[in-house]
């Protein structure tokens, strides 16, 4: 869990410790990170870590909750004309954290962002107008919500980063239909 109080000096040294982290993620795979390795690369104390983070996943969790705020800002300010084009933009906004994507891909933390958007739920409901009213409906949208954003960016590296957001797009708006035919 993490501990980020929203006062603006907090926040600027949770993301200086993010950015450690992605400095880190840069140089070696996420299992062989360790907490000295961070406050190395960004010059913040063990003591400042910790008060800060419980653990290295912690920072995952706090990148992937602030990406989804992002996300959030950039999507409510904007105005798209088709279901395809909100849907590109978030593609988009995700793949533009890609070290922090690889962490989660490689190190099989897909549950990082299945907490982000369980824990944003209501803003999730809202932009993408889910009519369930039922809380339990509402948590098994927004599980196979993030799972399928998940998997998609699973293959998508497994793939090398080969296809254009636009083929990764077609790609899982035909599995989804399909998926969707097959539970009919």
């Amino acid at each position: 869990m993490y501990h980020v109080s929203n006062n603006a000096r907090a926040r600027k040294t949770a993301r200086i410790i993010c950015g450690g982290l992605a400095k880190c993620l840069e140089e070696k795979p996420f299992k062989k990170i360790r907490v000295n390795d961070i406050y190395e690369k960004c010059y913040v104390s063990r003591a400042t870590f910790y008060r800060m983070f419980d653990s290295i996943a912690d920072v995952l969790s706090y990148e992937s909750d602030s990406i989804f705020e992002e996300w959030m800002k950039l999507d409510e300010a904007m105005t798209f004309p088709t279901k395809k084009e909100r849907s590109l933009f978030t593609i988009t906004v995700w793949l533009q954290h890609k070290s922090f994507i690889k962490a989660l891909v490689d190190n099989e933390l897909g549950w990082i962002l299945l907490e982000t958007f369980s824990k944003y739920s209501g803003d999730l409901k809202k932009i993408y107008s889910i009519p369930f009213d039922d809380d339990k409906k509402s948590d098994y949208f927004i599980s196979f919500f993030s799972s399928l954003i998940y998997a998609t960016l699973v293959v998508y590296f497994l793939h090398n980063e080969s296809e254009s957001i636009e083929e990764v797009y077609e790609t899982m708006s035909y599995s989804t239909k399909l998926l969707a035919e097959t539970f009919e």
